[in-house]
Order: C-alpha cells, then sequence, then structure tokens
C-alpha cells in the first residue's frame, strides 16, 4: 500500500496584505495624532505652571499687604496711645496752672517752686509727646497711604490675576476640548482600524476554513484512490510490479506537483512582501515629491508666467522669420529672374556682336559702296532702347556727345550716372561704323554694364 502525507505548514493559507497601504496611512495618522496630542498636553502643563506662578504672586502680595496693615495697626496704636498720654499730661498741666492761679497765702514759698518745676517739666513732656503726635500721625498718614497704593496695586494684580486666570482657564478648556476631540477622532480612527482588522481577520480566516476543507477533501480523495488502488492490486497480482511501479510514479508526480504547488506559494508570498516593501518605499518617495511639489508651487507660477511671454515672444519672431523667409524667397526669385535675364540679354548680345563681326568683315572683304547722300535733316546715329520709348539720335550737326546725351536723359527723365557709358557708346559706334545713317538696337541696362568702366 501507499501512504501518502501532505506538509501541514506548507498547506497553510497564505496571509495576504490587503489594504497594506490603508493601514501604514493608519498609522501615520495615529501617530500624528499622538504627537499633536503630546504637544497639547505640554501646553497644558506649561499653563499649569503659570498659573501656580502667579497664585503664588498674588500670595506674595497678600503677605506683603498683611505686614503692611499689621505695621499701620501698629502705628496707629503707638499714636492712641500718644494722644492718650498727651491729654493726661494736658490735664495734669491744666490743673497745675489752676494750683498756680490760687491765693498766694494758701501756698507757701516752696510749694510754689516745687509747682513751677513741675509745670516747665510737664510742659516740655507735652511738647515732646506732641512732637511724637505729629510724627504719629504722619506716619499714620504715610502708611495709610501706602496701605491704600498697595491696595489698589492688589486690586490691579487681582484682576490681572483674574483675567489671566480667565484666559488660561478659557485656553485650558479650548485645549481640554481639543483633547476631547482629539481622542474621539482617535478613538474613532482605531475602532474603524479594528472593524477593518477584524473583517481581515475574518476574511483570512474564511479563506483557512476553505483551505483546510480542500485539504480534506483532497485527503480524501488520495484516501480513496489508495483504497481503489488496492483493490486493483489485489484483483491483478499478475501485474503488481507494473502497476505499483505507475502509481508509484503517479504519487511522486503528484508529491512534485505539490512540491511545486508549495515553492510557488511561497514565491508568491515573498512577491506580496516585496510589493508591499514597494509600496511603502512608493508612498515614502510620493511623500519626497509632495513636499518637493510644495516647495516648487512658488516658482511654478513664476515660470509658467515667463514660459507664456517666451512664448508669446517665440510666436512672434516666428511670425517674423516667416515674413523675412518670404521677402527673402521673393528676393531670390526676383534675383533669379533678373540673372536669367541678364544671361539671355548677355547671350543675345554675344550674339548679335558676333553677327555683327561678321557683317564687318563681310564688309571689310566686299567692295567698298559708295558714299552715301545725306540730307541736313537725316539722323546719322540712331539708338533704340527696349526700356525707353523715346530713341537716341545724334544729328550731322551734333559734335558734342556729352550735350546730346544730356538733353536725351533729361527728355525720358533717366538717370545722369548713365552719361558717361551712353557717351562712350556713341563714340564706339561712331568709331566702328562704316556707313551712315546707323540705326542699332539696345538694352540700356547692357550698355551701361559693358561701358561703365571702359
Amino acid at each position: 500500500s501507499l501512504n501518502f502525507s501532505l506538509p501541514c505548514e506548507s498547506n497553510r493559507p497564505v496571509r495576504r496584505r490587503v489594504g497594506g497601504a490603508a493601514t501604514m496611512a493608519d498609522q501615520s495618522t495615529l501617530k500624528a495624532l499622538r504627537n499633536k496630542l503630546s504637544d497639547l498636553e505640554d501646553e497644558l502643563d506649561t499653563a499649569h505652571e503659570a498659573q501656580a506662578e502667579l497664585e503664588k504672586q498674588v500670595g506674595q502680595l497678600k503677605s506683603d499687604l498683611e505686614a503692611k496693615e499689621e505695621k499701620l495697626q501698629s502705628a496707629l496704636t503707638e499714636a492712641k496711645d500718644a494722644s492718650e498720654r498727651c491729654a493726661s499730661s494736658e490735664a495734669r498741666l491744666q490743673k497745675l496752672s489752676e494750683a498756680q492761679d490760687a491765693p498766694a497765702e494758701a501756698s507757701s514759698p516752696p510749694d510754689s517752686a516745687d509747682q513751677s518745676e513741675e509745670v516747665a517739666r510737664l510742659r516740655a513732656e507735652l511738647q515732646e509727646l506732641q512732637r511724637s503726635l505729629k510724627t504719629s500721625q504722619m506716619e499714620t498718614k504715610k502708611l495709610e497711604e501706602e496701605l491704600k497704593t498697595a491696595e489698589q496695586q492688589q486690586k490691579e494684580a487681582v484682576q490681572q490675576e483674574k483675567k489671566r486666570a480667565e484666559g488660561l482657564t478659557s485656553e485650558i478648556q479650548q485645549l481640554q476640548r481639543s483633547q476631547q476631540e482629539t481622542a474621539q477622532a482617535e478613538a474613532q480612527k482605531l475602532k474603524a482600524v479594528e472593524a477593518e482588522h477584524r473583517n481581515e481577520c475574518q476574511r483570512l480566516q474564511q479563506l483557512c476554513q476553505e483551505l483546510e476543507s480542500d485539504r480534506d477533501t483532497a485527503l480524501e480523495r488520495m484516501q480513496r484512490a489508495e483504497e481503489t488502488l488496492k483493490q486493483q492490486m489485489q484483483q491483478f497480482q499478475e501485474f503488481s510490479k507494473k502497476n505499483a511501479a505507475e502509481a508509484r510514479a503517479g504519487a511522486e508526480a503528484m508529491g512534485k506537483e505539490l512540491e511545486a504547488r508549495n515553492a510557488r506559494i511561497a514565491q508568491q508570498q515573498a512577491e506580496l512582501q516585496r510589493q508591499a516593501q514597494a509600496m511603502a518605499e512608493e508612498q515614502r518617495k510620493a511623500q519626497e515629491l509632495q513636499e518637493q511639489l510644495t516647495a516648487y508651487v512658488g516658482t511654478h507660477q513664476e515660470l509658467f508666467t515667463r514660459f507664456q511671454s517666451a512664448v508669446e515672444q517665440l510666436d512672434s519672431e516666428k511670425e517674423l522669420s516667416k515674413a523675412v523667409a518670404l521677402e527673402r524667397e521673393e528676393l531670390r526669385r526676383h534675383r533669379d529672374e533678373v540673372l536669367e535675364a541678364l544671361k539671355k540679354e548677355r547671350d543675345r548680345a554675344e550674339k548679335e556682336h558676333q553677327d555683327a563681326e561678321q557683317a564687318r568683315q563681310d564688309l571689310a572683304n566686299a567692295e567698298p559702296p559708295g558714299p552715301a547722300q545725306l540730307a541736313v535733316s537725316d539722323v546719322l546715329i540712331s539708338v533704340s532702347f527696349k526700356e525707353v520709348e523715346r530713341p537716341l539720335q545724334v544729328k550731322p550737326w551734333d559734335t558734342n556727345f556729352e550735350e546730346v546725351v544730356g538733353a536725351w536723359l533729361h527728355a525720358v527723365q533717366r538717370s545722369e550716372q548713365l552719361q558717361s557709358s551712353l557717351v562712350r557708346y556713341l563714340k564706339h559706334l561712331e568709331e566702328t561704323s562704316t556707313a551712315y545713317p546707323l540705326h542699332q538696337d539696345a538694352k540700356l541696362l547692357e550698355v551701361h554694364e559693358q561701358f561703365a568702366d571702359a
């Protein structure tokens, strides 16, 4: 028979850390609440210490006031005694005065002398008592003033202490209320966390029960399979070795499968732990990024404003560059057209020059014709320019080419800078022509370029 045993430790349910981020957040919140509660307790202790110090000061003021009151009572007692002594001395003095005013025959000379000394002594004593009485009265007034000042200061101090005590009481009440609210909020959060943990524990317990039931079902199936295998081995003894080998192979495969499943479960558990650690690290990085974001919020607006101004400036520069590019392309196109036209005219002029040279050679080789008869009104040289409708004409009597060219430029409203090149051109025609009248077609720009620096 084959015995199959499943490892109990590997079949225990894996506790997944569901809500790990929420638990860490709750722990950080509880830590912050505890810190805040400790700060409030420190403030409350400080307030109690301040109140005790104020009570100590009030007791000191009361003791000083009681000492001053005792001193005033003693001064009043002394003043009263001095008044009584002064009154007794005055009564005795009055009696002595009455005795002196009595008839002389009733008293003897030795008695009158004794009475006079007694009167003088009593008067001196009376004056001394009056001075001491005045001094006692002044001291009494001074002590009364000091007592009034001390009472006023005590009242003010008591009022200030009452105000400070009321402020401290309100602060203490506020701190107690905030402490109660914080404790209630912390208790509610703790209750919520406990409820969540309780739900998680119940879910995990349910999952454990399901896994245990699956394990029991698997064990039952394996037991049934073992019993079936025993029956088959009893029925087929001749094939016992083969069937046993196959059963062993299946058992080994099943054991390997269970081991692989356990390995996958352990791997998943390690992966969950790594994910939890990565989540904690990501939360820490997120908190750091949040702090950096809070620190950079001030500069973000300024950078955004600069970015907007830069974008606007860039847009304007792009539009300007587009306009410049279009103008540049237009100038290039115009330049290409002008160059093409100049090239064509130059080719045409070279061709005409070649034709003229060929004609001149033909004329030189040919017999010279007879002189033509020119009239006075005939034109000796006539040059037609394509750019100007009026031709440049030289009459037989025109000997100064500069005056002729200047008058023609003024008539056609052209620049006087062309005068020197046109004069050279007329002289060239005059020198190279073999027959008159001469009619020539040319371009003003080509003539100026050809004879400007000649």
